[in-house]
């Protein structure tokens, strides 16, 4: 997830997240790992205005971390059909209040053996904290 006019230099957000081995931020930009190389999964988006329930049953990996959008936007890069970025529909804007600071909570399973599955949901929070629930 990226706000699509953040130019700045920040941190190696990708690097992060290989680290981190799930996910990280820095500014403008989320990065979310995946399991499987080439692979089919199941990603579903969600933006809300304020923070939902957190919910842990059923799920296998779950974390928030905090991204800012100075222009108002936040988009999921699309690589359908196995394309490249902007290949097929535009997922919808996920800055549901505007420029500001969000929380993307992240959450994964069917890691071992199965389809993978990743909810991501945005809503609007000021913590740059990365919080790991499971």
């Amino acid at each position: 997830m990226y706000d699509p006019d953040d130019t700045s230099e920040g941190e190696d957000v990708f690097g992060a997240a290989v680290e981190d081995g799930f996910v990280a931020a820095g500014g403008g930009t989320a990065v979310v790992m995946t399991y499987g190389e080439d692979e089919p999964m199941c990603l579903t988006v969600k933006a809300f205005g304020s923070a939902p329930p957190l919910r842990l049953k059923g799920w296998e990996q779950v974390a928030e971390v905090g991204v800012v959008s100075r222009s108002g936007r936040l988009e999921v890069p699309s690589y359908a059909d196995g394309g490249e970025e902007g290949a097929g529909a535009r997922l919808p804007n996920l800055a549901v209040k505007g420029p500001g600071r969000y929380r993307m909570r992240v959450y994964a399973r069917g890691i071992e053996g199965t389809v993978e599955e990743h909810l991501v949901v945005v809503f609007p929070g000021r913590s740059v904290t990365k919080v790991v629930y499971r």
